[in-house]
């Protein structure tokens, strides 16, 4: 099955009057804290559109996290993708939980997301994280 993305990406249909501009707004905000002293503080922070914090979030995941750790546990390859990753927090988090709840390391986390402001902020998570 041959794939290809697209070149160029305009604004989603979805984004109707302005309402991704909250995101980009949000990520801003949040994004000066990433790869600096006060990340961990900013787990404890609300954030995004779900209106909890990314260890909620976290503790959410945790029931389901079998679902990648039982199919890793069993397979060579250590792989993750999530589509429309936003800043990356859920990857991250997944991470988290594969190496608590399983001692899975070494994983490759991809994304895909169209707001430029959180692909850079992504990027500063994981190069802090790493």
């Amino acid at each position: 099955l041959d794939y290809t993305c697209p070149a160029n990406i305009g604004i989603a249909i979805n984004d109707r009057d302005g309402f991704f501009e909250w995101y980009d707004h949000d990520t801003a905000q949040h994004a000066l804290k990433a790869n600096s002293s006060e990340f961990e503080d900013f787990l404890d922070e609300k954030y995004g559109a779900w209106g909890i914090t990314p260890n909620e979030h976290k503790a959410l995941n945790a029931n389901w996290i079998h679902w990648y750790g039982d199919h890793l546990l069993h397979s060579e390859s250590r792989t993750i993708y999530e589509s429309a990753c936003g800043t990356g927090l859920t990857l991250f988090i997944i991470i988290q939980l594969l190496y608590e709840q399983y001692d899975i390391t070494g994983i490759e986390a991809f994304g895909n997301e169209y707001i430029a402001e959180d692909v850079v902020t992504a990027n500063r998570y994981y190069d802090w994280a790493v």
